[in-house]
């Protein structure tokens, strides 16, 4: 993840408005926003995304999250 969105994670941002301005950063209509409702399922905050290990996005099938 690039700086610009590193520092998405510690704004007051909803989970959707960081997943759309990673695909602003990114360049990929679609492919972030495809995960919204699996971190809102688990009730994952923004402020938490950070401390997930990679088994944890396996889970919630995230296989990959450059």
């Amino acid at each position: 993840m690039n700086n610009s969105s590193t520092s998405a994670i510690h704004s007051s941002k909803t989970v959707h408005e960081f997943f759309l301005e990673l695909e602003v950063i990114n360049n990929e209509s679609g492919f972030y926003t495809q995960f919204e409702r699996a971190f809102e399922n688990e009730k994952i905050l923004l402020d938490t995304i950070k401390e997930l290990f990679e088994s944890d996005l396996i889970e919630l099938e995230v296989n990959k999250i450059e």
